[in-house]
């Protein structure tokens, strides 16, 4: 999968003065009944005592006619949602939620006015223990929204998706229309930014009939992620059009590889020409040759022709000795840290411009504890644009451990991967209207972000915490994956999390234009995927790195997968 990109705008958040305080187990005036809380204690509950002091005008705003509560986390299939109208007779109202599953709670608290508009809104979190009850302060503070731009691409094409929906806060889902220009400005009321989002890509059908369907959920906080542009893979081409040539200047022992947007040829002597399928469009040309003691050849020449304007069936032929023709710059890459037992290796790619993507060094097939190989990296001098190259290594076993670093000047690198991710487990929380899942997880050092992902793509793609470079060699790996069953992705951010370790997939049959058949059948195994992302910049930087990759950024990722059974 093409991994999501998503940037940053500045917006400036004012923290108004707290208007309003919800409290839970403490302050008000009429104390929670014995039988209100006489479940405690069996199934491994606790409650929640939520008072509201109508009374202080000053905490609540007089506009306010009730008080929604919605309570999330663990164990909870579905978010718990009550509303509290402001009493006729009493200033104070004390509303009990008993039996909730022990764990982390989120307790989110809007104020609302007689016209459905929130006044005040705030939120908290605990984390409830057998058969207590626990104190929580919900401080409400003066509504500021701030706007989520949502923009939807195929590949590098802007296109609209096949289904958008959107979540501000932890109230409900709600369908944004799709539009020819998918660009959409999504509001988040929340006043601790956290939203959500539901992006749906269907593939035209396989020769073999099959549809893939693929289904995206992020969370996410306007602070962390205030700008998305959200990659699906590009569907396969109505047209292909046919870039070859000739390929001259290769001395004995050589050989080329020659690529063209994310089409490649190899070029063994006696044979000295090549042949690309592409769509039609603009791209770079990017060809090296060296020797084939090593593949990629280890280079000792390269050429790139800019700005390839292709519409038609062209003709291209290279000639190394050309005066274009130029020394790469060749460097060294250490990868440490590989296991035994781990499936492991790395490589380099350079990404040019107009996003020709090629192979100049790589190493697969090397014993633990390091992976090393040398790579032909482009001189500054002759890069152009977003020209950047790219460093990418994996270790596999019951779960990866991923490394990445974007960088623009050819360097020796050497890079530690991650340490292995802890704990992870997937059970269905529902069958109806269609499977949903619950996934789990041991807290990761450092976690900027967790992903959960379902279904028959598993290592080919991942959204917000990763990228298919992980899923080496990954021109093949895209080429022989069909759908037999929907592909899920769960972005998760630190700051929406606040600290939970699990998540329940959400229940969107109720929106018009979601279809029931894009979740998973009964019968059968899904393999999961659950793991977590670090990096030495911010999440925002990290997402953004499909379309615009900054120089320096690297990226840890670690998971565990395994598989779940839907019963028939």
């Amino acid at each position: 999968m093409k991994r999501r990109t998503i940037w940053m705008i500045g917006i400036s958040l004012t923290v108004m003065a707290a208007m309003a305080f919800i409290i839970a187990g403490c302050g008000g005036s009429k104390a929670p009944s014995a039988k209100s809380g006489s479940n405690i204690g069996s199934n491994r509950t606790g409650e929640i005592v939520l008072t509201i002091d109508w009374g202080k005008s000053r905490v609540i705003p007089p506009s306010a006619v009730r008080v929604d509560v919605t309570i999330t986390g663990d164990g909870l299939v579905n978010p718990i949602r009550d509303s509290i109208p402001r009493p006729q007779n009493q200033t104070v109202v004390t509303k009990v939620y008993p039996n909730l599953p022990v764990g982390f709670k989120r307790v989110t608290a809007e104020a609302k006015d007689n016209n459905n508009q929130t006044v005040a809104a705030g939120s908290g979190t605990t984390t409830l223990s057998e058969g207590q009850r626990t104190n929580l302060e919900i401080v409400m503070s003066e509504i500021t929204a701030r706007t989520v731009l949502v923009r939807t691409f195929r590949g590098k094409r802007q296109a609209p998706p096949d289904f958008i929906a959107f979540q501000d806060g932890d109230g409900p889902w709600q369908r944004i229309e799709p539009t020819i220009t998918p660009q959409y400005a999504l509001t988040v009321h929340a006043p601790d930014g956290r939203y959500g989002l539901a992006i749906v890509f269907v593939r035209p059908p396989e020769p073999d009939g099959t549809t893939e369907v693929e289904v995206n959920i992020i969370h996410a906080t306007v602070n962390e992620l205030s700008q998305i542009n959200w990659v699906s893979e590009e569907a396969p081409p109505a047209t292909t059009v046919t870039v070859s040539g000739t390929v001259s200047g290769l001395g004995s022992g050589e050989a080329a590889l020659i690529a063209i947007g994310g089409a490649q040829f190899s070029v063994y002597p006696p044979y000295n020409t090549y042949s690309l399928q592409i769509p039609p469009g603009t791209y770079d040309l990017v060809a090296i040759k060296g020797s084939t003691q090593v593949w990629p050849p280890a280079a000792n020449k390269m050429l790139i022709q800019r700005n390839v304007s292709v519409s038609g069936d062209t003709t291209i032929n290279i000639d190394f000795n050309s005066p274009d023709a130029f020394d790469p710059e060749n460097r060294n890459a250490v990868i440490n840290g590989v296991l035994s037992g781990e499936l492991a290796g790395g490589g380099v790619e350079f990404r040019s411009h107009n996003g020709t993507e090629i192979e100049t060094g790589r190493n697969f097939e090397v014993p633990p504890p390091t992976i090393q190989f040398p790579f032909a990296g482009i001189p500054t001098a002759k890069q152009f644009g977003n020209d950047i190259h790219h460093l990418y290594a994996i270790a596999m076993s019951n779960g990866s451990r991923g490394i990445e670093r974007y960088f623009k000047a050819p360097i020796d690198l050497s890079v530690t991967l991650p340490s292995p991710f802890g704990n992870a487990s997937v059970r269905v929380a529902a069958t109806t209207p269609y499977t949903r899942f619950t996934a789990s997880w041991d807290a990761y050092s450092g976690a900027q972000a967790y992903f959960a992902q379902f279904g028959g793509r598993q290592m080919a793609r991942r959204r917000l915490v990763s990228n298919p470079q992980l899923s080496r060699p990954k021109k093949q790996s895209r080429q022989a994956i069909q759908a037999s069953s929907p592909f899920w992705f769960v972005g998760l951010s630190a700051g929406w999390l606040g600290g939970q370790t699990s998540y329940t997939l959400p229940d969107l049959s109720g929106l018009s234009g979601w279809n029931n058949s894009w979740g998973f059948p009964a019968g059968g195994q899904v393999p999961w995927e659950v793991g977590a992302v670090a990096t030495n910049r911010t999440i925002q930087d990290f997402v953004n790195a499909e379309l615009t990759p900054v120089d320096g950024l690297e990226f840890r990722i670690a998971s565990k997968s395994g598989t779940v059974t839907i019963s028939p």
